[in-house]
């Protein structure tokens, strides 16, 4: 997706309707929503000391924090409340909990979350 200029309020772009994708997930699949509502999401991603053009992130950390040194990165992550670990080329990091299914403006029920 491209925006040229912001939208004033909004502006988001969802493929499909979020809240048609929790009243789906809700009727079709309650274990998991249910699930889903109680416990949340983690994202758990590899960034790499370097750019890589083969990988679907490919931004190292260094460009992802806005940083030069580890300890700039550390800083940067525990400010977003991340957990990390350094591996040989790059470092995983790990989300807090965040709300997979969140209430909009409308008052509705919506999927807002990148698991599938």
């Amino acid at each position: 997706f491209f925006c040229e200029v912001p939208a004033q309020s909004g502006g988001s772009t969802p493929i499909i309707p979020s809240h048609a994708v929790a009243k789906y997930l809700r009727s079709s699949h309650p274990v998991l929503a249910a699930k889903l509502a109680e416990h949340g999401v983690r994202y758990v991603r590899v960034l790499p000391d370097e750019y890589d053009a083969t990988s679907p992130i490919g931004k190292p950390w260094q460009a992802t924090f806005e940083v030069n040194s580890r300890e700039e990165a550390e800083a940067a992550m525990a400010a977003d409340g991340m957990s990390w670990e350094w591996l040989e080329g790059g470092v995983r990091t790990t989300t807090k909990r965040m709300d997979a299914l969140v209430t909009d403006e409308a008052g509705r029920e919506i999927f807002f979350n990148s698991i599938i």
